[in-house]
C-alpha cells in the first residue's frame, strides 16, 4: 500500500487545528443543549417564558451568537486555508480563554471586564487575519507545492 508521507509544516499544522476544533468542540456543545434548553421552554419561540430559561443558557448562547461567531468564522477560515499552525492555536486557546471572560462578565454584569473581553477578541481576531496575509498558503516541504519548486 502506498502511503503519502507529510512534511513537518502538514504535520504541525494537522495538530494545531485539531487541538483548536477540539476544543471548540467543546464550545458548540455547550451552545447546542443551551439552545435546545431555550427552544424546549419556549415552545420553540411560540410562548414568551423568559423567566423559565436558566441564565447559563441565555449567556452562553449570548457569547457565542453575539461575540464570538464573527471570531470563529475567521478561525475557520485560518484553518481552511492552511494558515493555522501553532502561534494561531495558542492564540485560539487564548480566544477560548476570552470566551469564558465574555460569559463571566455577561453573568456577574462586569461591563469593565465585558470591555476588556471585548478588545481582547477584537485583537485575536485581527492578529489572526495577520496571519492569513503573512503566510503564503502553501506547505514548506510538501512533495507537491508548486511555490517551492525550481523547475
Amino acid at each position: 500500500m502506498y502511503m503519502i508521507e507529510i512534511s513537518p509544516s502538514e504535520h504541525q499544522f494537522k495538530n494545531s487545528s485539531v487541538a483548536f476544533l477540539s476544543v471548540l468542540f467543546l464550545t458548540f456543545i455547550a451552545y447546542t443543549v443551551s439552545r435546545i434548553i431555550k427552544n424546549k421552554r419556549t415552545d420553540y419561540g411560540h410562548k414568551d417564558a423568559a423567566d423559565t430559561i436558566p441564565l447559563f443558557c441565555v449567556y452562553v448562547i449570548k457569547v457565542v451568537e453575539e461575540d464570538m461567531a464573527p471570531s470563529f468564522l475567521i478561525y475557520g477560515i485560518a484553518i481552511t486555508y492552511g494558515a493555522f499552525f501553532a502561534i494561531l492555536a495558542i492564540l485560539g486557546y487564548v480566544l477560548m480563554a476570552v470566551q469564558i471572560g465574555l460569559f463571566i462578565a455577561y453573568y456577574k454584569k462586569n461591563y469593565k471586564l465585558l470591555q476588556i473581553c471585548r478588545i481582547s477578541n477584537v485583537v485575536l481576531v485581527g492578529l489572526c487575519f495577520l496571519a492569513l496575509f503573512v503566510d503564503s498558503l502553501s506547505f514548506p516541504g510538501a512533495a507537491n507545492n508548486v511555490l517551492n519548486d525550481s523547475d
